[in-house]
């Protein structure tokens, strides 16, 4: 999809578009931010100021109505046409609150690693509910999120 194509589709003039946006990128950008920044807000909320006490099961209860609340954007970015910018930005704010739940692990060997299996696991979890939304019981989906970080401890 190009501008024009985009303006035809939403009514909104070409020249309004580039009053506000440089092109698609810098309009992607702002909705990639925008989406991550909502996920940090619920992260930040529910950790109340201390990441290694915070309720996962809170924190996937309200992600998942998060995510219904934005489906549209996240199906275009993790479904319909996969966004690696959204989905790496989304990957290194999961990986940044497992360095603030369990700072002392950074020095473990094969850490990256293991956070970036962890992080690709959650988004891939997601976006399979996203594929199949009628399939997965979103509890369910919650539950073994919070199963597998919370066994993150032992695994590093």
């Amino acid at each position: 999809m190009n501008v024009k194509e985009l303006c035809v589709q939403t009514p909104v003039a070409r020249t309004t578009f580039y009053e506000y946006y440089d092109n698609l990128g810098t309009l992607k950008a702002e909705i990639e931010d925008e989406l991550i920044g909502g996920i940090l807000k619920i992260a930040k909320a529910t950790a109340g100021g201390s990441f290694v006490e915070m309720n996962l099961n809170v924190f996937f209860a309200q992600t998942l109505d998060y995510i219904k609340s934005h489906w549209e954007e996240n199906y275009a970015f993790l479904v319909a046409q996969p966004n690696l910018a959204y989905i790496a930005k989304w990957k290194d704010a999961i990986k940044y609150h497992f360095r603030l739940r369990f700072p002392e692990k950074d020095a473990v060997p094969n850490h990256g690693l293991i956070m970036e299996v962890i992080a690709s696991a959650v988004i891939g979890a997601y976006t399979y509910w996203m594929e199949h939304p009628d399939e997965v019981d979103t509890q369910k989906l919650a539950d073994i999120s919070v199963q597998m970080l919370s066994s993150v401890e032992q695994i590093i």
